[in-house]
């Protein structure tokens, strides 16, 4: 049985959802505090916490950032609720929290829906955490092997595929939003000829790093084929995505590697990213391969604009697009 943390101080609404969720056949743990919450959260080792962001002891966008922090928490999704619609800063809101997504407690059937969103990618990041600090399981295990890429411990391509053909038939069907944003590292080619490309792969494996560590824990990360990356971003739109890409370039921009600071065949170039941005709903894609394809037109924009920034898919990018991919 998977187990649920509730994080609301409102008796009535924990009760209320508490009788619901049970009904999913999920165990839950509540709690009315911050400080009760952070305890909990370690000793119950939950799949998914819920959490009110109004707390009477913590701001509840605080908490979500202390759990985040810490090791044991870092990688559990949570889901900001709330009694009341939420009409504006909903994305900023997700963001700032850095939280997975949002949903309204009312409203349990779109609850559930995100839910299990969440719980199904945790599925797998945990078997990625798991095989990466056990080396002998992540070589004994070859169904675990044929998804994810060797150098960086991301999901590959091929398993994004899978992912992404899942979240457009359900984006069409309960028009519900969801984003991916590919990153083409720039001008990488140099350092694989200052390095070699075993120093590459190293400078590789850094950045996805500092990528996964901006992302939120229900995201999808691969590695897409040499210096490209992607993540999908289930329940979230394209203004979300900007946000997010926003955060990933200023992390690398900031970001000192080592290997290139200390050596003198390095010219001192930092690593920047172009970054293309595509999701749904959109009419004019009919076809989930479209959304990888309009990310990676707008990354050719950004390149031609002068790389290190994010461009947004246009209704132009998607109608350059074979309709029959």
């Amino acid at each position: 049985m998977r187990r649920i943390l509730v994080i609301d101080d409102n008796p009535v609404e924990t009760s209320r959802l508490h009788a619901e969720i049970t009904k999913l056949d999920y165990e839950i743990s509540c709690v009315c505090s911050g400080a009760e919450a952070i305890v909990t959260a370690r000793e119950f080792n939950p799949e998914m916490i819920l959490l009110n962001p109004i707390l009477p002891d913590m701001n509840g966008y605080d908490l979500c950032q202390k759990l985040r922090e810490q090791n044991e928490t870092a990688h559990i999704p949570i889901l900001l609720i709330a009694s009341s619609n939420i009409t504006s800063g909903k994305e900023e809101s997700i963001t700032l929290a850095n939280a997975d997504s949002i949903a309204l407690t009312h409203d349990i059937k779109t609850l559930q829906e995100k839910m299990e969103t969440c719980l199904r990618v945790k599925t797998y990041l945990d078997k990625r955490i798991y095989s990466k600090n056990d080396p002998v399981a992540y070589s004994r295990d070859p169904q675990f092997l044929t998804i994810t890429d060797p150098v960086t411990g991301l999901l590959n391509k091929k398993y994004l595929h899978n992912v992404l053909l899942q979240e457009f038939l359900r984006s069409k069907r309960y028009s519900t939003f969801f984003s991916i944003i590919m990153m083409d590292v720039d001008c990488f080619k140099k350092v694989n000829d200052a390095f070699g490309h075993d120093i590459g792969d190293q400078i590789l494996y850094e950045l996805s790093v500092v990528i996964r560590s901006q992302m939120r824990g229900v995201d999808i990360i691969s590695r897409y084929g040499g210096d490209v990356f992607t993540a999908l971003l289930p329940q979230s739109s394209c203004a979300m995505a900007m946000i997010v890409a926003k955060r990933i370039l200023e992390a690398v921009r900031i970001h000192i590697f080592p290997r290139l600071k200390k050596d003198a065949r390095w010219e001192g170039t930092p690593l920047t990213l172009s970054m293309g941005i595509c999701g749904l709903p959109n009419a004019e894609i009919h076809q989930a391969i479209q959304v990888i394809s309009g990310a990676d037109l707008a990354i050719l924009r950004a390149k031609k604009m002068g790389k290190n920034r994010i461009e947004v898919a246009t209704e132009k990018d998607i109608n350059l697009i074979p309709p029959n991919l």
